[in-house]
């Protein structure tokens, strides 16, 4: 085993977050273009069929791979989910 570990986040059918050491080379080469950083999860973006190819490439590579939620994801990066849930609600039905 290699050490490296691949935090994988599903959020729903258009959207997955891969965060750990390689995590943005591995998409990369996956995928032939650099994947967009999401700020708030500290995590990359991507397709969830472009997520499920990372987690068969990094378990080839001998890579722990762990399938956490979005709110794992979050406390990870030292937001406080409550917060960030309150927001959301109260921005429902406005554009910006």
């Amino acid at each position: 085993m290699s050490g490296r570990v691949l935090y994988v986040a599903f959020v729903n059918a258009s959207c997955a977050f891969l965060k750990g050491h390689g995590s943005r080379e591995l998409l990369t080469d996956l995928r032939g273009r650099p994947p967009v950083w999401a700020s708030l999860t500290r995590a990359w973006g991507c397709q969830p069929s472009t997520a499920r190819d990372a987690v068969a490439v990094a378990q080839s590579r001998g890579w722990n791979v762990e399938i956490v939620s979005e709110e794992h994801l979050l406390r990870m990066a030292g937001v406080e989910v409550e917060d960030v849930k309150r927001l959301h609600a109260e921005s429902k039905g406005r554009l910006w």
